[in-house]
Protein backbone atom coordinates (compact mmCIF):
# COMPACT_ATOMS: atom_id res chain seq x y z
CA UNK A 1 0.00 0.00 0.00
CA UNK A 2 1.33 3.43 -0.93
CA UNK A 3 1.02 6.25 1.59
CA UNK A 4 -0.07 8.53 -1.26
CA UNK A 5 -2.94 6.28 -2.30
CA UNK A 6 -6.42 6.69 -0.91
CA UNK A 7 -6.56 4.81 2.42
CA UNK A 8 -8.33 1.49 2.33
CA UNK A 9 -9.79 0.39 5.62
CA UNK A 10 -8.88 -3.18 6.55
CA UNK A 11 -11.78 -5.63 6.95
CA UNK A 12 -13.47 -5.28 10.33
CA UNK A 13 -13.40 -8.56 12.25
CA UNK A 14 -16.83 -9.75 13.31
CA UNK A 15 -16.54 -9.51 17.09
CA UNK A 16 -15.42 -7.13 19.77
CA UNK A 17 -13.08 -7.96 22.65
CA UNK A 18 -14.49 -9.79 25.66
CA UNK A 19 -15.09 -7.86 28.85
CA UNK A 20 -11.83 -8.58 30.66
CA UNK A 21 -12.30 -6.05 33.46
CA UNK A 22 -11.94 -8.82 36.07
CA UNK A 23 -8.24 -8.90 35.17
CA UNK A 24 -7.68 -5.30 36.29
CA UNK A 25 -5.69 -4.76 39.46
CA UNK A 26 -7.10 -2.87 42.41
CA UNK A 27 -4.80 0.02 41.51
CA UNK A 28 -6.02 0.11 37.90
CA UNK A 29 -9.66 0.07 39.02
CA UNK A 30 -9.02 2.96 41.41
CA UNK A 31 -7.56 5.30 38.79
CA UNK A 32 -9.66 8.35 37.94
CA UNK A 33 -9.69 10.61 34.92
CA UNK A 34 -7.64 13.74 35.57
CA UNK A 35 -10.17 16.57 35.09
CA UNK A 36 -7.58 19.07 33.88
CA UNK A 37 -5.93 16.59 31.52
CA UNK A 38 -9.31 15.83 30.01
CA UNK A 39 -9.26 19.36 28.59
CA UNK A 40 -6.33 18.54 26.29
CA UNK A 41 -8.66 16.93 23.78
CA UNK A 42 -10.01 20.41 22.96
CA UNK A 43 -6.66 22.11 22.37
CA UNK A 44 -6.56 21.42 18.64
CA UNK A 45 -9.89 23.13 18.06
CA UNK A 46 -9.77 25.80 15.36
CA UNK A 47 -9.89 29.35 16.75
CA UNK A 48 -9.89 28.19 20.37
CA UNK A 49 -8.88 30.78 23.01
CA UNK A 50 -7.75 28.87 26.06
CA UNK A 51 -7.55 30.25 29.59
CA UNK A 52 -7.74 26.74 31.02
CA UNK A 53 -4.16 25.48 31.20
CA UNK A 54 -1.15 26.73 33.12
CA UNK A 55 1.12 26.21 30.13
CA UNK A 56 4.11 28.41 29.35
CA UNK A 57 3.97 30.38 26.13
CA UNK A 58 5.96 28.68 23.37
CA UNK A 59 7.91 31.89 22.71
CA UNK A 60 9.67 31.27 26.02
CA UNK A 61 11.16 27.99 24.78
CA UNK A 62 14.82 28.68 23.88
CA UNK A 63 14.65 26.56 20.71
CA UNK A 64 13.69 28.10 17.37
CA UNK A 65 14.13 24.82 15.51
CA UNK A 66 15.78 21.44 15.63
CA UNK A 67 17.07 19.56 12.63
CA UNK A 68 18.67 16.25 11.87
CA UNK A 69 20.35 14.49 8.98
CA UNK A 70 18.37 11.30 8.47
CA UNK A 71 18.99 8.24 6.36
CA UNK A 72 16.53 7.38 3.64
CA UNK A 73 14.64 4.10 3.96
CA UNK A 74 16.93 2.65 1.26
CA UNK A 75 20.03 3.43 3.32
CA UNK A 76 20.95 -0.23 3.82
CA UNK A 77 21.25 -0.70 0.06
CA UNK A 78 24.40 1.43 0.18
CA UNK A 79 25.86 -0.56 3.07
CA UNK A 80 26.56 -3.54 0.79
CA UNK A 81 29.36 -3.69 -1.79
CA UNK A 82 28.28 -1.89 -4.95
CA UNK A 83 27.44 -4.07 -7.92
CA UNK A 84 25.26 -6.96 -8.95
CA UNK A 85 25.42 -9.98 -6.70
CA UNK A 86 25.86 -8.15 -3.39
CA UNK A 87 23.73 -9.40 -0.50
CA UNK A 88 21.42 -6.43 -0.32
CA UNK A 89 21.12 -6.12 -4.11
CA UNK A 90 19.74 -9.64 -4.07
CA UNK A 91 17.49 -9.02 -1.09
CA UNK A 92 16.06 -5.98 -2.84
CA UNK A 93 15.71 -7.75 -6.15
CA UNK A 94 18.36 -5.58 -7.81
CA UNK A 95 17.91 -2.35 -5.88
CA UNK A 96 15.63 -0.32 -3.65
CA UNK A 97 12.03 0.02 -4.73
CA UNK A 98 12.00 3.41 -3.04
CA UNK A 99 13.97 6.57 -3.52
CA UNK A 100 15.93 7.88 -0.60
CA UNK A 101 19.20 6.07 -0.11
CA UNK A 102 21.08 9.23 0.72
CA UNK A 103 21.06 11.33 3.86
CA UNK A 104 18.83 14.37 3.91
CA UNK A 105 17.87 17.02 6.42
CA UNK A 106 14.59 17.22 8.27
CA UNK A 107 13.86 20.38 10.16
CA UNK A 108 11.27 21.02 12.84
CA UNK A 109 10.50 24.68 13.42
CA UNK A 110 8.53 26.26 16.19
CA UNK A 111 5.43 27.49 14.38
CA UNK A 112 5.23 25.75 10.99
CA UNK A 113 4.61 22.30 9.57
CA UNK A 114 2.77 19.15 10.55
CA UNK A 115 5.26 18.62 13.38
CA UNK A 116 5.77 21.89 15.26
CA UNK A 117 8.25 22.51 18.03
CA UNK A 118 5.78 24.78 19.80
CA UNK A 119 3.51 21.79 20.49
CA UNK A 120 6.20 19.11 20.77
CA UNK A 121 7.85 20.92 23.70
CA UNK A 122 4.56 21.89 25.35
CA UNK A 123 2.56 20.00 27.94
CA UNK A 124 0.54 17.48 25.98
CA UNK A 125 -1.89 14.61 26.19
CA UNK A 126 -0.52 11.32 27.51
CA UNK A 127 -1.47 9.61 24.24
CA UNK A 128 1.31 11.57 22.50
CA UNK A 129 1.54 14.65 20.31
CA UNK A 130 -1.06 14.92 17.51
CA UNK A 131 1.23 14.10 14.54
CA UNK A 132 2.40 10.93 16.26
CA UNK A 133 -1.19 10.07 17.22
CA UNK A 134 -2.05 10.49 13.56
CA UNK A 135 0.67 8.07 12.58
CA UNK A 136 -0.51 5.57 15.21
CA UNK A 137 -4.22 6.06 14.68
CA UNK A 138 -4.37 6.50 10.89
CA UNK A 139 -1.23 5.37 9.08
CA UNK A 140 -0.17 3.23 12.00
CA UNK A 141 -3.58 1.60 12.28
CA UNK A 142 -3.07 0.38 8.75
CA UNK A 143 0.45 -0.72 9.69
CA UNK A 144 -0.98 -2.73 12.61
CA UNK A 145 -3.69 -4.25 10.44
CA UNK A 146 -1.13 -5.01 7.72
CA UNK A 147 1.57 -6.51 9.93
CA UNK A 148 -0.03 -7.78 13.16
CA UNK A 149 -3.65 -8.37 12.00
CA UNK A 150 -5.64 -8.44 15.29
CA UNK A 151 -8.70 -10.66 14.98
CA UNK A 152 -11.22 -8.50 16.87
CA UNK A 153 -12.62 -5.05 16.25
CA UNK A 154 -12.03 -1.93 18.32
CA UNK A 155 -8.40 -2.55 19.25
CA UNK A 156 -6.42 0.58 20.10
CA UNK A 157 -2.86 1.83 20.47
CA UNK A 158 -1.08 4.05 22.99
CA UNK A 159 2.32 5.73 22.79
CA UNK A 160 4.70 4.81 25.63
CA UNK A 161 8.10 5.88 26.88
CA UNK A 162 9.67 2.69 25.56
CA UNK A 163 9.08 -0.98 26.33
CA UNK A 164 10.29 -0.86 29.95
CA UNK A 165 7.73 1.85 30.68
CA UNK A 166 5.06 -0.23 28.96
CA UNK A 167 5.90 -3.39 30.92
CA UNK A 168 5.86 -1.48 34.19
CA UNK A 169 2.46 0.03 33.42
CA UNK A 170 1.07 -3.35 32.38
CA UNK A 171 2.19 -4.78 35.72
CA UNK A 172 0.34 -1.96 37.50
CA UNK A 173 -2.66 -2.65 35.25
CA UNK A 174 -2.95 -6.36 36.00
CA UNK A 175 -1.03 -7.44 39.11
CA UNK A 176 -2.06 -7.18 42.75
CA UNK A 177 0.25 -7.66 45.70
CA UNK A 178 1.43 -11.27 45.93
CA UNK A 179 -0.23 -12.53 42.74
CA UNK A 180 1.18 -15.53 40.95
CA UNK A 181 2.40 -14.67 37.44
CA UNK A 182 3.81 -16.78 34.63
CA UNK A 183 7.08 -16.11 32.81
CA UNK A 184 9.50 -18.15 30.72
CA UNK A 185 11.88 -19.96 33.05
CA UNK A 186 14.66 -17.85 31.53
CA UNK A 187 13.63 -14.28 30.87
CA UNK A 188 14.70 -10.64 30.77
CA UNK A 189 15.56 -9.56 34.35
CA UNK A 190 14.70 -5.92 33.59
CA UNK A 191 11.06 -6.90 33.18
CA UNK A 192 11.07 -9.09 36.28
CA UNK A 193 12.23 -6.01 38.17
CA UNK A 194 8.93 -4.35 37.25
CA UNK A 195 7.06 -7.21 38.92
CA UNK A 196 9.24 -7.51 42.02
CA UNK A 197 7.88 -4.57 44.09
CA UNK A 198 4.52 -6.38 44.13
CA UNK A 199 6.16 -9.47 45.67
CA UNK A 200 4.72 -11.86 43.09
CA UNK A 201 5.10 -15.59 42.99
CA UNK A 202 6.85 -15.92 39.62
CA UNK A 203 6.02 -19.31 38.13
CA UNK A 204 8.66 -20.43 35.60
CA UNK A 205 7.13 -21.85 32.42
CA UNK A 206 9.23 -24.65 30.88
CA UNK A 207 10.94 -23.79 27.60
CA UNK A 208 13.02 -25.63 25.05
CA UNK A 209 15.13 -24.36 22.16
CA UNK A 210 11.99 -23.11 20.44
CA UNK A 211 10.40 -21.24 23.35
CA UNK A 212 7.49 -22.05 25.67
CA UNK A 213 6.33 -25.67 25.46
CA UNK A 214 2.51 -25.40 25.22
CA UNK A 215 1.85 -28.86 26.64
CA UNK A 216 3.89 -28.10 29.75
CA UNK A 217 2.14 -24.75 30.18
CA UNK A 218 -1.22 -26.51 30.14
CA UNK A 219 -0.08 -29.16 32.62
CA UNK A 220 1.06 -26.38 34.95
CA UNK A 221 -2.29 -24.58 34.78
CA UNK A 222 -4.48 -27.66 34.82
CA UNK A 223 -2.74 -29.05 37.90
CA UNK A 224 -2.72 -25.77 39.82
CA UNK A 225 -3.43 -26.42 43.51
CA UNK A 226 -4.02 -23.29 45.59
CA UNK A 227 -3.26 -25.10 48.81
CA UNK A 228 0.11 -26.36 47.56
CA UNK A 229 0.84 -22.88 46.20
CA UNK A 230 0.35 -21.16 49.54
CA UNK A 231 -3.18 -20.01 48.82
CA UNK A 232 -2.23 -18.34 45.52
CA UNK A 233 -4.90 -18.30 42.87
CA UNK A 234 -4.08 -19.66 39.46
CA UNK A 235 -2.06 -17.09 37.48
CA UNK A 236 -3.96 -14.88 35.05
CA UNK A 237 -0.93 -13.15 33.44
CA UNK A 238 1.69 -14.69 31.13
CA UNK A 239 4.73 -12.54 30.35
CA UNK A 240 6.66 -13.64 27.25
CA UNK A 241 9.33 -12.42 24.86
CA UNK A 242 8.30 -14.62 21.91
CA UNK A 243 10.75 -13.56 19.18
CA UNK A 244 14.54 -13.79 19.54
CA UNK A 245 13.85 -14.39 23.21
CA UNK A 246 16.14 -12.77 25.74
CA UNK A 247 18.37 -14.60 26.66
CA UNK A 248 17.78 -17.84 24.74
CA UNK A 249 17.32 -16.41 21.23
CA UNK A 250 14.39 -18.80 20.66
CA UNK A 251 11.37 -17.84 18.56
CA UNK A 252 7.90 -19.24 19.11
CA UNK A 253 6.45 -20.69 15.92
CA UNK A 254 2.99 -19.74 14.71
CA UNK A 255 1.73 -23.20 15.69
CA UNK A 256 3.03 -22.81 19.23
CA UNK A 257 1.55 -19.32 19.53
CA UNK A 258 -1.81 -20.60 18.36
CA UNK A 259 -1.67 -23.42 20.93
CA UNK A 260 -0.61 -21.05 23.72
CA UNK A 261 -3.41 -18.63 22.83
CA UNK A 262 -5.91 -21.50 22.98
CA UNK A 263 -4.60 -22.36 26.46
CA UNK A 264 -4.84 -18.69 27.46
CA UNK A 265 -8.46 -18.63 26.36
CA UNK A 266 -9.23 -21.88 28.18
CA UNK A 267 -7.63 -20.76 31.46
CA UNK A 268 -8.45 -17.03 31.13
CA UNK A 269 -4.91 -15.66 30.81
CA UNK A 270 -3.80 -12.23 29.62
CA UNK A 271 -0.69 -12.50 27.43
CA UNK A 272 1.89 -9.73 27.76
CA UNK A 273 3.67 -10.00 24.41
CA UNK A 274 6.92 -8.05 24.84
CA UNK A 275 8.31 -8.20 21.31
CA UNK A 276 11.25 -5.83 20.70
CA UNK A 277 12.97 -8.19 18.24
CA UNK A 278 9.93 -8.94 16.05
CA UNK A 279 11.41 -7.31 12.95
CA UNK A 280 14.83 -8.89 13.50
CA UNK A 281 13.75 -12.34 12.29
CA UNK A 282 16.93 -13.29 10.49
CA UNK A 283 16.06 -16.85 9.47
CA UNK A 284 18.01 -20.10 9.89
CA UNK A 285 21.78 -20.10 10.25
CA UNK A 286 23.83 -21.89 7.62
CA UNK A 287 27.61 -22.40 7.91
CA UNK A 288 29.66 -20.59 5.24
CA UNK A 289 30.31 -23.79 3.27
CA UNK A 290 26.60 -24.60 2.89
CA UNK A 291 25.11 -21.09 2.98
CA UNK A 292 22.65 -20.62 0.11
CA UNK A 293 22.63 -17.35 -1.82
CA UNK A 294 19.99 -14.89 -0.60
CA UNK A 295 16.68 -14.92 -2.41
CA UNK A 296 15.17 -11.67 -3.72
CA UNK A 297 12.47 -10.46 -1.38
CA UNK A 298 9.97 -7.64 -1.72
CA UNK A 299 8.86 -5.59 1.26
CA UNK A 300 5.50 -7.37 1.34
CA UNK A 301 7.24 -10.74 1.20
CA UNK A 302 9.43 -9.68 4.11
CA UNK A 303 6.32 -9.01 6.21
CA UNK A 304 4.64 -12.23 5.06
CA UNK A 305 7.69 -14.31 6.03
CA UNK A 306 7.72 -13.05 9.63
CA UNK A 307 6.43 -15.43 12.30
CA UNK A 308 3.19 -13.62 13.21
CA UNK A 309 2.35 -11.86 16.45
CA UNK A 310 0.02 -13.37 19.04
CA UNK A 311 -2.41 -10.68 17.84
CA UNK A 312 -3.22 -12.68 14.72
CA UNK A 313 -4.81 -15.32 16.96
CA UNK A 314 -6.41 -12.85 19.37
CA UNK A 315 -10.19 -12.98 18.91
CA UNK A 316 -10.97 -11.99 22.51
CA UNK A 317 -8.68 -9.03 23.29
CA UNK A 318 -6.51 -10.90 25.77
CA UNK A 319 -3.14 -9.96 24.21
CA UNK A 320 -1.31 -6.78 25.20
CA UNK A 321 1.37 -6.29 22.58
CA UNK A 322 4.38 -4.15 23.51
CA UNK A 323 6.46 -2.60 20.71
CA UNK A 324 9.41 -0.25 20.85
CA UNK A 325 11.50 1.86 18.51
CA UNK A 326 14.58 1.00 20.61
CA UNK A 327 15.68 -1.87 18.37
CA UNK A 328 14.49 -0.42 15.05
CA UNK A 329 15.43 3.27 15.32
CA UNK A 330 17.27 4.17 18.56
CA UNK A 331 16.95 3.21 22.25
CA UNK A 332 17.62 6.78 23.34
CA UNK A 333 14.40 7.88 21.69
CA UNK A 334 12.53 6.25 24.61
CA UNK A 335 9.45 5.76 22.50
CA UNK A 336 7.21 2.79 21.79
CA UNK A 337 3.58 1.79 21.71
CA UNK A 338 1.10 -0.72 23.06
CA UNK A 339 -1.68 -2.45 21.14
CA UNK A 340 -4.54 -3.87 23.18
CA UNK A 341 -8.28 -3.88 23.72
CA UNK A 342 -9.83 -0.45 24.43
CA UNK A 343 -10.49 -1.17 28.12
CA UNK A 344 -6.83 -1.92 28.81
CA UNK A 345 -5.67 1.05 26.71
CA UNK A 346 -7.95 3.44 28.61
CA UNK A 347 -6.62 2.25 31.97
CA UNK A 348 -3.02 2.47 30.71
CA UNK A 349 -3.75 6.02 29.60
CA UNK A 350 -4.90 6.91 33.11
CA UNK A 351 -1.64 5.43 34.43
CA UNK A 352 0.39 7.58 32.04
CA UNK A 353 -1.47 10.73 33.03
CA UNK A 354 -0.35 10.33 36.63
CA UNK A 355 3.25 9.27 35.93
CA UNK A 356 5.20 9.82 32.73
CA UNK A 357 2.48 11.91 31.05
CA UNK A 358 3.36 12.28 27.35
CA UNK A 359 6.58 10.75 26.00
CA UNK A 360 9.55 13.12 25.61
CA UNK A 361 8.76 15.94 23.20
CA UNK A 362 12.13 15.97 21.42
CA UNK A 363 11.98 12.22 20.84
CA UNK A 364 8.37 12.34 19.68
CA UNK A 365 9.05 15.20 17.27
CA UNK A 366 12.08 13.57 15.64
CA UNK A 367 10.52 10.11 15.36
CA UNK A 368 7.25 11.55 14.04
CA UNK A 369 9.10 13.63 11.46
CA UNK A 370 11.16 10.62 10.42
CA UNK A 371 8.13 8.36 10.01
CA UNK A 372 6.13 10.99 8.17
CA UNK A 373 9.10 11.51 5.84
CA UNK A 374 9.54 7.79 5.17
CA UNK A 375 5.89 6.78 5.19
CA UNK A 376 4.69 3.34 6.16
CA UNK A 377 6.18 1.63 3.12
CA UNK A 378 9.51 3.35 3.73
CA UNK A 379 9.56 2.20 7.35
CA UNK A 380 8.93 -1.41 6.31
CA UNK A 381 11.70 -1.09 3.72
CA UNK A 382 14.04 0.17 6.45
CA UNK A 383 13.08 -2.76 8.69
CA UNK A 384 13.90 -5.25 5.96
CA UNK A 385 17.40 -3.80 5.59
CA UNK A 386 17.85 -3.69 9.36
CA UNK A 387 16.96 -7.36 9.60
CA UNK A 388 19.62 -8.17 7.00
CA UNK A 389 22.20 -6.29 9.06
CA UNK A 390 21.50 -8.39 12.16
CA UNK A 391 21.52 -11.58 10.10
CA UNK A 392 25.01 -10.61 8.94
CA UNK A 393 26.15 -9.88 12.51
CA UNK A 394 24.82 -13.20 13.78
CA UNK A 395 26.71 -14.94 10.98
CA UNK A 396 29.90 -13.08 11.86
CA UNK A 397 29.83 -14.44 15.40
CA UNK A 398 28.86 -18.01 14.56
CA UNK A 399 31.19 -18.17 11.57
CA UNK A 400 34.04 -16.98 13.79
CA UNK A 401 33.27 -19.62 16.43
CA UNK A 402 33.15 -22.28 13.70
CA UNK A 403 36.79 -21.55 12.86
CA UNK A 404 37.81 -22.54 16.40
CA UNK A 405 35.37 -25.43 16.94
CA UNK A 406 33.93 -28.12 14.70
CA UNK A 407 30.17 -27.74 14.35
CA UNK A 408 28.03 -30.86 14.03
CA UNK A 409 24.28 -31.35 14.54
CA UNK A 410 23.19 -33.31 17.57
CA UNK A 411 22.07 -36.85 16.71
CA UNK A 412 18.98 -36.36 18.90
CA UNK A 413 18.06 -32.80 17.86
CA UNK A 414 19.21 -31.55 14.47
CA UNK A 415 18.58 -27.93 15.52
CA UNK A 416 21.12 -28.30 18.33
CA UNK A 417 24.70 -27.55 17.26
CA UNK A 418 27.53 -29.32 19.08
CA UNK A 419 30.87 -27.49 19.00
CA UNK A 420 33.80 -29.85 19.54
CA UNK A 421 37.57 -29.52 19.63
CA UNK A 422 38.86 -29.60 16.01
CA UNK A 423 41.47 -32.24 16.88
CA UNK A 424 39.09 -34.39 18.94
CA UNK A 425 35.45 -34.52 17.78
CA UNK A 426 34.49 -36.56 20.86
CA UNK A 427 35.18 -33.57 23.11
CA UNK A 428 32.10 -31.35 22.94
CA UNK A 429 32.98 -27.96 24.39
CA UNK A 430 29.77 -26.04 23.61
CA UNK A 431 26.21 -26.61 22.50
CA UNK A 432 23.61 -24.15 21.28
CA UNK A 433 20.68 -23.61 18.96
CA UNK A 434 21.48 -20.92 16.42
CA UNK A 435 19.02 -18.05 16.84
CA UNK A 436 16.64 -17.24 14.01
CA UNK A 437 15.87 -13.79 15.41
CA UNK A 438 17.07 -11.18 17.86
CA UNK A 439 20.53 -10.24 19.06
CA UNK A 440 21.78 -13.15 21.15
CA UNK A 441 23.43 -16.56 21.02
CA UNK A 442 22.71 -18.56 24.18
CA UNK A 443 25.17 -21.40 24.59
CA UNK A 444 26.07 -24.02 27.14
CA UNK A 445 29.66 -24.73 28.11
CA UNK A 446 30.23 -28.44 28.72
CA UNK A 447 31.47 -28.02 32.30
CA UNK A 448 31.65 -31.80 32.95
CA UNK A 449 34.85 -31.80 30.84
CA UNK A 450 36.58 -29.81 33.59
CA UNK A 451 38.73 -32.10 35.78
CA UNK A 452 37.25 -30.66 38.99
CA UNK A 453 33.62 -30.82 37.91
CA UNK A 454 31.01 -32.38 40.17
CA UNK A 455 27.33 -31.48 40.56
CA UNK A 456 28.26 -29.47 43.64
CA UNK A 457 31.06 -27.51 41.92
CA UNK A 458 29.18 -26.63 38.69
CA UNK A 459 28.00 -23.22 39.89
CA UNK A 460 31.41 -22.17 41.19
CA UNK A 461 33.14 -23.37 38.01
CA UNK A 462 30.68 -21.38 35.89
CA UNK A 463 31.40 -18.28 37.96
CA UNK A 464 35.14 -18.81 37.63
CA UNK A 465 34.86 -19.21 33.85
CA UNK A 466 33.04 -15.90 33.66
CA UNK A 467 35.81 -14.28 35.71
CA UNK A 468 38.54 -15.72 33.49
CA UNK A 469 36.78 -14.44 30.38
CA UNK A 470 36.60 -10.99 31.93
CA UNK A 471 40.29 -11.19 32.84
CA UNK A 472 40.89 -11.70 29.12
CA UNK A 473 38.76 -8.63 28.39
CA UNK A 474 35.69 -10.49 27.08
CA UNK A 475 32.42 -9.73 28.84
CA UNK A 476 29.46 -12.10 28.54
CA UNK A 477 26.21 -12.42 30.50
CA UNK A 478 25.93 -15.46 32.83
CA UNK A 479 22.81 -17.55 32.32
CA UNK A 480 21.86 -17.43 36.00
CA UNK A 481 21.08 -13.72 35.66
CA UNK A 482 18.04 -14.67 33.58
CA UNK A 483 16.48 -17.28 35.87
CA UNK A 484 12.83 -16.40 36.51
CA UNK A 485 13.11 -17.85 40.02
CA UNK A 486 15.94 -18.20 42.45
CA UNK A 487 17.64 -21.33 43.78
CA UNK A 488 17.37 -24.43 41.62
CA UNK A 489 16.63 -22.43 38.48
CA UNK A 490 19.86 -20.48 38.93
CA UNK A 491 21.80 -23.70 39.46
CA UNK A 492 20.28 -25.17 36.28
CA UNK A 493 21.62 -22.17 34.34
CA UNK A 494 25.21 -22.87 35.44
CA UNK A 495 27.47 -23.02 32.41
CA UNK A 496 25.06 -21.13 30.16
CA UNK A 497 26.26 -17.84 28.67
CA UNK A 498 24.55 -15.18 26.57
CA UNK A 499 26.66 -13.62 23.82
CA UNK A 500 25.27 -10.52 22.10
CA UNK A 501 26.28 -9.96 18.48
CA UNK A 502 24.35 -6.70 18.09
CA UNK A 503 27.15 -4.26 18.89
CA UNK A 504 30.67 -4.42 17.57
CA UNK A 505 32.47 -4.28 14.28
CA UNK A 506 33.31 -7.48 12.43
CA UNK A 507 36.98 -7.43 13.45
CA UNK A 508 36.02 -6.97 17.10
CA UNK A 509 33.46 -9.79 16.99
CA UNK A 510 35.95 -12.15 15.34
CA UNK A 511 38.71 -11.24 17.80
CA UNK A 512 36.30 -11.71 20.71
CA UNK A 513 35.26 -15.13 19.39
CA UNK A 514 38.91 -16.16 19.13
CA UNK A 515 39.63 -15.12 22.73
CA UNK A 516 36.39 -16.72 23.94
CA UNK A 517 37.22 -20.03 22.25
CA UNK A 518 40.75 -20.07 23.61
CA UNK A 519 39.65 -19.32 27.17
CA UNK A 520 36.89 -21.97 27.10
CA UNK A 521 39.21 -24.66 25.75
CA UNK A 522 41.90 -23.87 28.28
CA UNK A 523 39.43 -23.70 31.16
CA UNK A 524 37.83 -27.06 30.35
CA UNK A 525 41.31 -28.61 30.33
CA UNK A 526 41.98 -27.19 33.79
CA UNK A 527 44.21 -24.38 32.51
CA UNK A 528 43.52 -20.74 33.31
Amino acid sequence: MSDTAAPVDPPVPPQKALNLSHHLSDLALARQVSPLKSLYKHTGRLGLISFAGGTPHASTFPFASISAEIFGPGHWDDMAPVGAGSLLDKLWGGGSALEGKKEREVKIVKWEGEVQLSSALQYGAAVGMPPLQKFFQVRWMHFTARVYQPRYSGWATLATTGATDAVNKCVLLLVNWGDAVLAEELTFPGSLASFQPWQPLVIPVPVDGHGIVPEKLEVLLEGWDEKERGGKKRPHVLYTVPTGQNPTGSTLSADRKKAIYSIASKYDLVILEDDPYFFLQSGPYHPPTTRPPPEPETDDEFIQHLVPSFLIFDTEGRVIRIDTFSKTIAPGSRLGWVTANPLFIERLLRSSESSTQAPNGFGQALIAKLLLDWGMDGYIHWLKGLCAQYRTRRNWLLDALSTHFTFTPSPTDTDLILASYPNDPTKKALSFIAPTAGMFVYLQVNLPLHPLHTPSTAASLAERLWEVLLEHNVLVAPGRYFAASRGAAEDAAAGWLRLAFSNGEREEIERGAEVFAGVVKGFLEGRE
